[in-house]
C-alpha cells in the first residue's frame, strides 16, 4: 500500500485496478480504475511520473533525485561529517604518541576476516606493522624499551604456567592473555597496554585490526615472536602457532613470576613450575638483550648490554657481556635486592642476580667480581673472583658458555636453543595449536551460512588502522569486497535478498530520525 499510494489514491478503498489496460485477473475490478493521487499527493505523483520517464536505460532523473534524498537521509542529525580522504598520508596518525614510542607513519594492513584462521600473510603483515612502529622511534633507548616491553609482556603471560596447578586447585596459567597490570611485578607494562590509542599504539593496533583475527594471548605471542625475528641480525626461525584462548582472570599469576633474587627463583619458575630445562631457562633469559630495566618500575635501571643501540638487537650479546665484563654488586636505593654493574657510575648497564647466577655462584655472597681481569671499580673485591656455578648449576653454566661461543656474529647455538625454549614456553598448557595457513582460501569461510546467502569465497580486505580517518581507497575496497560477496551468490533470488537486506539495514537505521 505504501508503494501504490505514491501514484494512486487508495486512501478510501483498495477495490480497484491500477491499470485497466492490463489484465487485472479479477473481473469485479477489471473496469474499476484506481484514481491517481495527483489531487492529494501531487508532488509524489509527479515524482513517480518523472522517475519512470525516458527510455528503459535512462535512470538520470531517478538517480539525481535519489542522490539528494540519500544524502539527506543518511546525514540527518549529524552536524559535521567528513569527506573521504584521498591520500592516507593526510590522515591523523593515531600511532604517533607524544611520548615513546613516537611514530611518524602507519602502513596499511591486509587482513583476512576470519577470526578462526590466521594466515602466513596475516603474520607477515603484523611483522611489517611492528617493524614500522619500531623504525619510527628515533631514540635508541626508547626503541629498546618498546621492543623489550613487547617481549616482556608475552613472557609475563607465559611465565605463570604451573604444571602442578591442577593438584593445587589453581588455574594452570601460561599464554592465556591474562596479566594483573596492577601488580608490582608487571610495573611498566600498562604503559604498553592501555586503552589510549595515542599512548599505547601497540594495543591500538590489536583493537583496530587484530581483535577479530586472533586472541589477545595469540597477539602477544605473535608480536613478541615478530619483534625477535625483526631485530635479530641474522635469520632466526621461530614458528608461530595460533589458537590460544584468553582467560578472564588469573589470580595467582603475578605471584608465580620469578623475582630477580637469584637462581632459586629461576628454578622455581622455569624448572619446577614451567617444566622446562636449565638450558631452556638460560636461553629465555637471553631475551634480556632487548630493552632495559627502569628505576621507576623495577628499581634496577640500565641495559643488560653495553649501549642503548645494542638493546635494540636480538643476539647473544647478553652472554658475552655476562662473561667478559667485570661485574660488581650495586645496591640501588628503595629495592630489597642488589643488582650488578660494570665500568663508571654513569655507565647505565646492569645485570640482575638472576642473570649473574647462571654462570657464577653468588648463592651465599655477592661480595665478589665476576671477572677480575677487568677493572671492577671496587678495590675491596677487585681480587675476589666470583666462583663459577659449574658445580651447583652445571647445565646452566654450560649453556652460558655455549651461547657465548663462536665469533661475534655467530648466534647459531643461542638461536637454536632459544627456538626450542620459546616454543615450549609459549605453548605450555595448550594441547592443540594450529600452524599458520599458507593460503587464505584454505580457511573456513565465516561468510558461508547454511542458508541464504551462499558464498563460495571470501576476499581479503585492505584496511587502514586509523578509526578516525576513512580514505577513498578504503571505501573502494569495501565496494570491491561486497561485489565479490554478491557475485559469489549463484541464485538470483538469494542474491537479491542479500543486496536488498544491506540497503534495508541502513534504511532502518536512518528512518527513525525525528
Amino acid at each position: 500500500n505504501s508503494d501504490i499510494c505514491l501514484s494512486f489514491d487508495i486512501d478510501q478503498s483498495v477495490d480497484c485496478c491500477t491499470n485497466t489496460n492490463q489484465d487485472c485477473r479479477n473481473n469485479t475490478i477489471q473496469n474499476v480504475p484506481c484514481a491517481d493521487a495527483n489531487s492529494i499527493r501531487p508532488e509524489a505523483h509527479a515524482a513517480v511520473q518523472n522517475f519512470a520517464s525516458g527510455n528503459g536505460n535512462d535512470n538520470a532523473a531517478f538517480f539525481d533525485a535519489f542522490r539528494t534524498a540519500w544524502t539527506a537521509a543518511t546525514t540527518n542529525g549529524h552536524g559535521t561529517l567528513n569527506n573521504l580522504v584521498d591520500d592516507a598520508a593526510d590522515c591523523p596518525n593515531p600511532f604517533a604518541p607524544s611520548s615513546t614510542p613516537s611514530l611518524s607513519s602507519v602502513p596499511t594492513i591486509l587482513t583476512t576476516r576470519d577470526p578462526d584462521c590466521v594466515t602466513s600473510e596475516t603474520y607477515q603483515n603484523l611483522r611489517d606493522s611492528l617493524d614500522a612502529m619500531v623504525t619510527a622511534i628515533v631514540d635508541d633507548g626508547d626503541r629498546g624499551h618498546f621492543i623489550g616491553g613487547i617481549v616482556r609482556l608475552a613472557a609475563h603471560d607465559f611465565m605463570d604456567f604451573d604444571q602442578n596447578a591442577n593438584s593445587l586447585g589453581q588455574e594452570i596459567g601460561g599464554s592465556d592473555g591474562c596479566i594483573d597490570f596492577n601488580h608490582a611485578a608487571n610495573a611498566g607494562l600498562p604503559r604498553l597496554w592501555c586503552d589510549d590509542p595515542v599512548l599505547c599504539p601497540f594495543k591500538a593496533l590489536y583493537d583496530d585490526v587484530y581483535v577479530t583475527i586472533m586472541s589477545r594471548a595469540d597477539y602477544w605471542v605473535a608480536s613478541a615472536t615478530a619483534i625477535i625475528q625483526n631485530t635479530a641480525p641474522s635469520p632466526i626461525e621461530l614458528p608461530f602457532r595460533w589458537g590460544r584462548i584468553d582467560s578472564p582472570s588469573c589470580p595467582t599469576s603475578s605471584s608465580r613470576l620469578p623475582e630477580p633474587t637469584g637462581c632459586d627463583a629461576v628454578e622455581d619458575a622455569f624448572i619446577t613450575r614451567m617444566g622446562i630445562t636449565w638450558t631452556d631457562a638460560v636461553a629465555l633469559l637471553g631475551a634480556h638483550t632487548l630493552g632495559g630495566g627502569h628505576a621507576e618500575f623495577s628499581g634496577h635501571p640500565g641495559t643488560w648490554v653495553d649501549s642503548d643501540l645494542e638493546s635494540t638487537l636480538f643476539d647473544k650479546r647478553f652472554y658475552t657481556e655476562l662473561l667478559n665484563r667485570g661485574w660488581r654488586p650495586r645496591f640501588p636505593a628503595g629495592v630489597p635486592d642488589n643488582d650488578w654493574t660494570w665500568g663508571g657510575n654513569n655507565r647505565g648497564v646492569m645485570m640482575l642476580n638472576s642473570d649473574i647466577c647462571l654462570s657464577f655462584d653468588i648463592d651465599q655472597s655477592v661480595d665478589c667480581c665476576t671477572n677480575t681481569n677487568q677493572d671492577c671499580r671496587n678495590n675491596t673485591i677487585q681480587n675476589v673472583p666470583c666462583a663459577d656455578a659449574n658445580s651447583i648449576r652445571p647445565e646452566a653454566h654450560a649453556a652460558v658458555q655455549n651461547f657465548a661461543s663462536g665469533n661475534g656474529n655467530d648466534n647459531a647455538a643461542f638461536f637454536d636453543a632459544f627456538r626450542t625454549a620459546w616454543t615450549a614456553a609459549t605453548t605450555n598448557g595448550h594441547g592443540t595449536l594450529n600452524n599458520l595457513v599458507d593460503d587464505a582460501a584454505d580457511c573456513p569461510n565465516p561468510f558461508a551460512p547454511s542458508s541464504t546467502p551462499s558464498l563460495s569465497s571470501v576476499p581479503t580486505i585492505l584496511t587502514t588502522r586509523d578509526p578516525d580517518c576513512v580514505t577513498s581507497e578504503t571505501y573502494q575496497n569495501l565496494r570491491d569486497s561486497l561485489d565479490a560477496m554478491v557475485t559469489a551468490i549463484v541464485d538470483d533470488g538469494d542474491r537479491g535478498h542479500f543486496i536488498g537486506g544491506i540497503v534495508r539495514l541502513a534504511a532502518h537505521d536512518f528512518m527513525d530520525f525525528d
